[in-house]
């Protein structure tokens, strides 16, 4: 019993060393003051006892407050000699602990001191476990007494039985006394004997069930007994004792190499201890602290004892505490600890990174030294109640580095209490999110803001618009929405470069912002195109106002470099509620507007109005139909005769598409052509007419022996296609029709643009022998330059300029112009629109050419055509033919 509390006492004390840096740890607190055993910390210069757990307050009979204002010279009655005379003797004896004499408030206790120094907030104090071995002590003193006096007994009676059975008869009453006496006297011994195996076997119980283990080894280490616990732990180690003479040093041999020392030291009958790993049967490792002592004057070949414990708790709490400080001082997010006054206690190495502050600069110091001014005393007051009713709270906060500058922090903060519930202190961990914030702010301004013009784009100003929908719905006020268009914007990038292009909506926008309120929403959809949401405009006038004043801005001149831009605005307006409750057709509305005030002049605005609406609901409809005729070859292609001026007989024809509408009859090309155009469907409509016009010129050729040639119209997007050449030709090929018999007619859009391609392409028509010709000469962009560049062959008079000669009013000075450009430039020229007598005797007076008009012709059908080339009388042909003029003409 005895080694077993030795040996408890050095565990402890070994234990006690891995104490924490501080007072403050809650663990290291709550093992010293509730811990069943006796402990002192003391001051090693002045003998002061600064701390002493409860146990050593009921074990002295003082209480707590007396004992830490006691010197541990007070309660030790042995003086400095004899105190140094037992260290030499527990040095001698190869012990840890030392045997004093102390005093207690009603009692002298003999005790057992272990004693080992301790470092506590950089104070070396002498960290003392005391345990009362007076009991221990007479129970020995006994036991050895008794058994010396039985001894001696014996031995006494042995000698005299020797003495009396020499004088048997002599003395033979004497005898008789004497061994009355005796009996009496072994009655007595056998009653002492009874209580010592009484408490022998209570001591054998003892160990045999001790939580220790414990057991007996001779000197060949083989185990000759132990107790249930020693056994138990064998047999995790899959080593059963049950053998006749297990062998304590093989049992350890395969998971303990050292173990050649502990083999030394029992040979030389010196103590050792230390830990001993071992292997459980799951494979799991888990030690042992071993205590082995040798044995003296002991029977049955016993030599050493082995008391040991497992430690694999303790050895796990040891790696986490290892872990633990490990991941305290490497985490990447900061940690502070702080007590239950808000004093910062220990911070680790990533608080002093992302702050700036170091250790000394912030202990004993509250975390307010951080505050950036940022956030006011509600956030601080709601915070306190979260950790006051939740112990815990997190959240983003703004603080100051020690340099001054500002950084957000994702921060943590966990409230630690004691098991009476107090707080104890506070866990803070957070994490610098600056880099986040600002990737968020720039990922928020991409998403939601123009990156050229700093404006809101789609995706916000349809978010405000809905926002501010909801605001005008609750206080039953209005809002307009204008769409914007920048009229001329083109004209700047083809001009200038798209960089200028882009400085002009940079200006554009800060126009905007100059002109109207910081509650109103300017966005840049896209391209040359802004919208604005103006809320609470109840006031007709005051809308109005504000477009004209954008409209005026917006005409002042851009200075780009060494250039001026002008542009122009042509402005849509739709009004919440009047003209839509919903965001989406509120913009729709006013981009249909916007699109009214641009066939209305540009530069202008225009408020919704249902009959817009209603346009362009039958437009989206005439597209559905368009596509649907498309599909069920509704289209047909007729033929317009072109004749020569002079001789009056048939030169060519123009192809031209038609749309009878199975319900609404004919549709006007001037109404489905454009809407083809923008929704993609005109290279289809395109291909249809250049397919069937090649069919009818081919297919003349075996009616008549100078047959006409077919002109096609040509919209420029079909005539920018890369591989448009290419599908010229497959159709002449396809109906074996000499490029010669093809006219391309093409319009001044498609040269204004000075494209490479479309000149390359021009060029190649020209090269394969089909001719060119300018359609609706006189109402674009004219200018002789393209004349000039481009391969054209044929001018065509666009008809208004035929529709102003009457005999009423006879102004061809226009027409005279062109036909003498035409003649300059030995193109050829043709007159369209031609319907009177007047207007053809006009026309002929410029010279030759050709007309074209319902004064010979209106457009026919295929069939009908061909019944009109056949009535051709021959007879009245010039000396060259109109056919051949024709042929001329396509070649």
């Amino acid at each position: 019993m005895l080694k077993r509390a030795r040996f408890t006492a050095i565990l402890l004390c070994i234990l006690c060393t891995l104490s924490p840096s501080s007072f403050s740890d809650t663990a290291f607190d709550t093992a010293f003051n509730k811990h069943r055993l006796v402990m002192l910390l003391i001051k090693p210069e002045t003998g002061r006892i600064t701390k002493a757990n409860m146990a050593a307050s009921q074990f002295y009979g003082y209480s707590i407050k007396q004992l830490e204002s006691m010197n541990i010279q007070q309660i030790n009655m042995l003086s400095t000699t004899q105190v140094a005379k037992e260290r030499e003797t527990a040095k001698a004896e190869n012990r840890n602990y030392f045997i004093f004499r102390h005093q207690a408030a009603s009692s002298v206790k003999t005790v057992q001191v272990y004693s080992s120094p301790i470092s506590i907030n950089k104070q070396t104090l002498i960290f003392s476990i005391v345990r009362d071995m007076s009991s221990e002590r007479l129970l020995q003193d006994q036991l050895w007494h008794y058994q010396q006096s039985l001894e001696n007994m014996v031995d006494e009676q042995v000698i005299d039985l020797k003495e009396k059975s020499k004088q048997q008869l002599m003395y033979f009453l004497f005898r008789l006394t004497a061994l009355a006496l005796m009996i009496i006297f072994l009655v007595y011994l056998l009653k002492r004997k009874a209580k010592a195996d009484l408490k022998i076997k209570a001591l054998s119980q003892i160990v045999e069930h001790s939580p220790m283990s414990i057991a007996i080894l001779n000197d060949e280490s083989n185990i000759i007994y132990n107790n249930k616990e020693f056994e138990y732990q064998q047999l995790l180690r899959k080593n059963s004792i049950t053998s006749e003479k297990p062998n304590f040093i093989d049992s350890y041999s395969k998971t303990n190499p050292h173990l050649v020392e502990v083999a030394q030291s029992m040979k030389q009958r010196s103590a050792w201890q230390g830990e001993l790993m071992s292997v459980d049967v799951e494979g799991k490792e888990y030690w042992e602290f071993t205590n082995i002592y040798p044995l003296s004057a002991t029977e049955n070949n016993s030599r050493h004892v082995v008391i040991s414990q497992d430690i694999t708790y303790i050895k796990e709490n040891e790696k986490d505490l290892r872990l633990a400080s490990t991941v305290f001082h490497t985490a990447t997010e900061a940690v502070m600890i702080c007590d239950a006054n808000s004093n910062i206690l220990a911070i680790n190495k990533a608080f002093s990174n992302i702050t700036g502050y170091l250790e000394t600069d912030v202990i004993g110091k509250k975390p307010s030294l951080l505050k950036s001014g940022r956030h006011d005393a509600e956030f601080y007051n709601s915070m306190y109640i979260a950790l006051k009713t939740d112990g815990y709270w997190q959240g983003e906060i703004c603080n100051r580095r020690k340099n001054g500058e500002l950084y957000y922090e994702w921060l943590s903060v966990t409230a630690l209490t004691s098991p009476t519930g107090e707080f104890e202190a506070y866990v803070s961990l957070f994490s610098d999110i600056t880099k986040r914030k600002k990737a968020e702010h720039k990922i928020f301004q991409q998403a939601n803001y123009d990156s050229l013009t700093g404006l809101a784009n789609r995706y916000l100003f349809s978010s405000q618009l809905e926002h501010c929908i909801n605001v005008a719905h609750r206080e039953s006020s209005q809002l307009a929405v204008f769409f914007i268009d920048l009229d001329g914007f083109k004209r700047i990038n083809d001009n200038f470069g798209h960089s200028q292009g882009d400085e002009l909506l940079k200006g554009v926008a800060q126009r905007l912002n100059g002109i109207l309120r910081k509650s109103d929403t300017i966005s840049r959809l896209g391209g040359d195109e802004f919208a604005v949401i103006l809320p609470n405009k109840n006031d007709i006038y005051a809308i109005d106002k504000v477009a004209n004043k954008i409209i005026e801005e917006i005409a002042e001149p851009f200075s780009l470099g060494a250039h001026k831009g002008y542009v122009t605005a042509s402005i849509g307006i739709s009004i919440y509620p009047e003209d839509s409750t919903q965001p989406e057709v509120l913009v729709k509305n006013a981009d249909i507007a916007m699109y009214r005030a641009k066939a209305k002049g540009r530069n202008n605005f225009q408020l919704f109005t249902r009959e817009m609406d209603e346009a362009v609901r039958l437009r989206c409809q005439l597209e559905t139909e368009l596509r649907e005729a498309i599909q069920n070859n509704q289209l047909s292609v007729c033929f317009q005769p072109i004749h020569h001026s002079s001789s009056e007989h048939l030169s060519y024809v123009e192809a031209l598409v038609r749309w009878n509408h199975p319900e609404k009859g004919a549709i006007s090309p001037a109404k489905f052509i454009p809407i083809a155009e923008e929704v993609g469907l005109i290279n289809k409509i395109g291909e249809l007419v250049l397919d069937r016009a090649c069919h009818a010129a081919a297919s003349w050729k075996t009616m008549v022996a100078h047959s006409p040639g077919v002109a096609v119209n040509i919209s420029s997007i079909q005539f920018k296609q890369e591989n448009f050449v290419e599908q010229v030709m497959q159709y002449l090929k396809k109906y074996n029709l000499a490029p010669q018999k093809l006219i391309l007619e093409i319009t001044e859009s498609l040269l204004i643009d000075d494209d490479i391609q479309a000149y390359n392409q021009l060029l190649k028509f020209s090269q394969l022998g089909i001719k060119i010709s300018l359609d609706d000469f006189g109402t674009g962009y004219s200018s002789l330059s393209y004349l000039k560049r481009f391969p054209v062959k044929v001018l065509k008079v666009d008809k208004s300029f035929i529709q102003d000669v009457s005999q009423e009013s006879c102004d061809t000075r226009l027409i005279g112009a062109i036909y003498s450009i035409a003649d300059s430039l030995k193109l050829d020229i043709v007159a369209e629109g031609v319907e009177t007598e007047f207007q053809l005797d006009q026309i002929k007076r410029f010279g030759e050419g050709f007309i074209q008009g319902y004064i010979f012709s209106k457009p026919l059908s295929y069939q009908a055509l061909t019944e009109y080339l056949l009535t051709q009388p021959l007879s009245k042909m010039p000396e060259k033919s109109a056919t051949d003029e024709a042929e001329t003409l396509a070649g």
